[in-house]
């Protein structure tokens, strides 16, 4: 197995869905590979998270749409999910994730500690080969090795989503009674997606919902698509008398940021998603935006 497909080797995917199969943006490229390599992919995104071998990549799947040119100055419009969307807002999660993964390293390898740690690397290994050369072969080896560490954070994620709630959709946001799941569509495709639901901290529990699973299409940012989204949530919130929304946001995803602030949401929480995610200096922030209170809605 190549070490791309290694990445994701196989989480349970429903035997009912299909993964997308749209064929590689250069099909030249793609006939160059070699056999295992040449899967389906939506822009990019199966090569890293599908196994070579896998019962979703089969004939007769469904194949997921590439929003056309002509619909990137499509009018959107906010729906509810509904069932066809699966492939789609998987697919957009997925890539919308995984394309923080070089902003992430970036930020590891500019912190403090990281270049002090590649310092003491390199007076340790010429002090002891005697050689700069080789100080600066280990302090370039651990910079590559580096890599696949940061990079980590965002595949693991994606694979708990896919392999959990965005797994049975429906169970987790359609059938609960104060959860919901919102796509942005524009010329027929799927460009974003948001959902609602109680929170996983359960002190928070009955007071306030969670926005997750915020993403958009890269054709269509900055058209207010994200804010649309986000206002969904909000007044789906306090339509059902909960008394703020919360959501957690990674440290590199500062349009998003900026987006939620905006909006009224403050920073209320740090913390790493793991010991190494700790030891990298990778950040989670967790947002809070507390909502009026309507004169009409009795508090929960």
């Amino acid at each position: 197995m190549s070490p791309l497909m290694s990445l994701c080797h196989p989480w349970p995917l429903p035997s009912t869905h299909g993964c997308p199969r749209v064929p590689l943006p250069d099909s030249r490229w793609g006939q160059s590979l070699p056999g295992r390599l040449r899967v389906s992919a939506c822009r990019g995104f199966w090569e890293l998270l599908l196994p070579p071998v896998t019962p979703v990549l089969r004939a007769g799947s469904r194949e997921l749409p590439r929003v056309p040119i002509g619909a990137r100055m499509a009018p959107y419009r906010i729906r509810p999910y509904r069932e066809e969307d699966y492939e789609a807002v998987r697919c957009l999660f997925a890539q919308g994730i995984l394309e923080h993964a070089p902003a992430g390293y970036r930020h590891v390898v500019r912190s403090a500690r990281a270049q002090l740690g590649l310092l003491v690397l390199f007076a340790a290994a010429r002090a002891a080969a005697g050689s700069w050369l080789l100080g600066l072969a280990a302090a370039a080896l651990a910079l590559v090795a580096a890599w696949p560490l940061v990079r980590s954070f965002s595949t693991s994620y994606v694979r708990q989503a896919l392999s959990t709630d965005l797994r049975d959709i429906g169970a987790s946001y359609l059938r609960p009674p104060d959860a919901a799941f919102w796509v942005a569509e524009a010329g027929g495709a799927v460009v974003g997606m948001v959902a609602a639901a109680a929170p996983q901290d359960p002190a928070e529990r009955g007071s306030a919902l969670e926005l997750k699973r915020m993403s958009v299409s890269r054709d269509f940012r900055g058209r207010g698509v994200a804010r649309a989204l986000c206002g969904e949530v909000l007044r789906f919130a306090r339509a059902r008398g909960y008394g703020a929304v919360v959501l957690s946001t990674s440290m590199v995803q500062v349009a998003a940021q900026r987006l939620y602030e905006s909006q009224g949401f403050r920073k209320v929480g740090t913390f790493s998603p793991s010991p190494l995610g700790a030891l990298l200096c990778f950040h989670i922030y967790h947002y809070r935006c507390d909502l009026p209170a309507r004169a009409d809605t009795p508090p929960r």
